[in-house]
C-alpha cells in the first residue's frame, strides 16, 4: 500500500532521452534544476554538490530536501503515479494500524477485494498463510497471484477468511441522511475521478433538504487541490468570487501563484456551519478545505489533530520518473498556512476514533459527537 499525501496543482510531462536498456541518469541534473528553482525552500538547501554521486534519485531526493520542515517531497515511476492518481487500485483494499502489537483494520475500500471477502473495520489481523501477521507479511501477500488465507480476530471469536489481490476499482464517498435534516459525507480522497461521486452524493444532499452536514475526512490523506475547491463550493452559498484558498510559490516564481474562488453551483447547500470529523491522517487538501472555510462560517472540528501539510506540489515527469517536489504553501483568505502541526479539533471536541463500529454508523464515537453537538451546542 503506497502511503503518501499528495496536492496535486497540474502536472508537468518532459521526456529525457537515452537508449533503451541503458541505465537512465538524466535525472540527476535534472532534479538539481528542480530543487534549484521550483522546490519552495530552495534558498535553503544545499546545493554545493556532486551530483554523479547519487545512484537514484530517492537518494537524491531524501539529501536535498530541507529537513527541518520538508517531510513529503518524493520521487516514484510515472506507472506508480498514474495509479496514484485514479481510483484504481491493487492489492487487498484495506488500510490498517499497528495497535498495541495488533494489526488492526481501519478501513475497508468499497469495492474492494477486501470488501468482497467481508473483511470489516476493527478486525485484528492474526495470521496471513498460517504465519503470524506483519506489516511485511501484508506487503509480499499483495504480490501473489492466488487467494490469501487471513485469519483474524472479531467480535470475540476467529475466523478465517480469503482474500485475492488484485486491480480492482473503488468509491471514495459515502452518504447517510440521519433524523431527516443532518446529512454524514464521507470523503477518503480529493480524487480527480470522484466527480461524479460527489455530485451524486450533493443532488440527495440537496434534494433532502439538509441544513446540518457532517463531513468524514479522518482518513483522507488529499489530492488534488482542484476537486478541493469544488467541495468547497457545495458546501456554503453567496461567496461568488470570494477567496477559498492561495499557492504561493517562492520569490522568484511568484508568477504561478494562484488563487482559487468560490463559485456556487446548483446543489450547493446553503450551511451556517459544517462539522468536520478529523485525525491525524486528515492532511493536505483536507486541511486546505478546513482552513479556506473559517473565514467565513462556522467551522467544528472533532476527533484528533490533523496531519499538518499546509504545502503542495505539481508532479513533474521525465522519462522515467515523476517528481513530486514541494512548490508551494496554501493559504487562507487571511494568510493563515502556518500549520505545520497540523490544525486542533474544537475545544472540549477530542474524541478517539473508534474501531468497534463501522464509520457512518451513529454509535461510532465521532459521528455521536457530531450529532450530540448538533443537539447540544457543544460536545459531551
Amino acid at each position: 500500500m503506497i502511503r503518501a499525501t499528495l496536492t496535486i496543482f497540474m502536472a508537468i510531462y518532459i521526456y529525457g532521452c537515452g537508449g533503451d536498456g541503458e541505465p537512465y541518469y538524466g535525472y540527476r541534473i535534472y532534479l538539481y534544476n528542480l530543487f534549484k528553482t521550483t522546490y519552495l525552500w530552495s534558498d535553503d538547501v544545499d546545493l554545493d554538490i556532486d551530483v554523479s554521486d547519487f545512484n537514484s534519485p530517492s537518494e537524491m531526493v531524501k539529501y536535498l530536501k530541507y529537513e527541518p520542515i520538508d517531510r513529503w517531497s518524493f520521487v516514484m515511476t510515472r506507472e506508480e503515479s498514474r495509479e496514484l492518481l485514479t481510483q484504481n487500485g491493487a492489492g487487498f483494499g484495506f488500510a490498517y494500524s499497528n495497535l498495541d502489537g495488533n494489526l488492526t483494520v481501519l478501513y475497508v475500500r468499497d469495492g474492494s477485494p477486501a470488501d468482497s471477502a467481508n473483511l470489516k473495520r476493527g478486525d485484528i489481523v492474526l495470521e496471513i498463510d498460517g504465519d503470524r501477521a506483519t506489516e511485511d507479511s501484508i506487503r509480499y501477500s499483495i504480490g501473489v497471484n492466488r487467494e490469501v488465507e487471513f485469519k483474524i480476530w472479531r467480535g470475540g471469536y476467529i475466523s478465517t477468511i480469503y482474500i485475492e489481490p488484485r486491480d480492482y476499482n473503488f468509491r471514495v464517498t459515502d452518504i447517510k441522511i440521519i433524523d431527516g435534516h443532518i446529512g454524514y459525507f464521507r470523503l477518503d480522497s480529493f480524487n480527480v475521478d470522484a466527480l461524479d461521486e460527489i455530485e451524486e452524493c450533493f443532488n440527495l444532499l440537496k434534494s433532502r433538504g439538509v441544513d446540518e452536514l457532517i463531513v468524514d475526512l479522518r482518513y483522507n490523506g488529499g489530492g488534488s487541490l482542484v476537486m478541493a475547491s469544488i467541495i468547497m463550493d457545495k458546501l456554503t452559498t453567496g461567496l461568488d468570487g470570494e477567496v477559498q484558498f492561495k499557492l504561493r510559490w517562492n520569490r522568484r516564481y511568484r508568477a504561478r501563484d494562484y488563487t482559487y474562488r468560490f463559485e456556487e453551483d446548483s446543489n450547493s447547500l446553503n450551511l451556517n456551519r459544517v462539522i468536520f470529523l478529523t485525525g491525524r491522517n486528515s492532511a493536505s487538501a483536507s486541511e486546505a478545505v478546513i482552513n479556506g472555510l473559517k473565514p467565513y462560517m462556522e467551522v467544528i472540528t472533532i476527533g484528533d489533530r490533523t496531519y499538518g501539510k499546509p504545502v503542495g506540489m505539481e508532479g513533474v515527469e521525465d522519462r522515467e520518473y515523476v517528481y513530486y517536489l514541494v512548490n508551494f504553501k496554501i493559504e487562507n483568505s487571511l494568510g493563515i498556512s502556518d500549520y505545520f502541526d497540523g490544525l486542533d479539533v474544537t475545544a472540549g471536541c477530542e474524541t478517539e476514533d473508534d474501531l468497534k463500529h463501522p464509520l457512518g454508523d451513529v454509535k461510532e464515537a465521532l459521528l455521536s459527537q457530531a450529532l450530540y453537538f448538533i443537539k447540544r451546542g457543544e460536545c459531551r
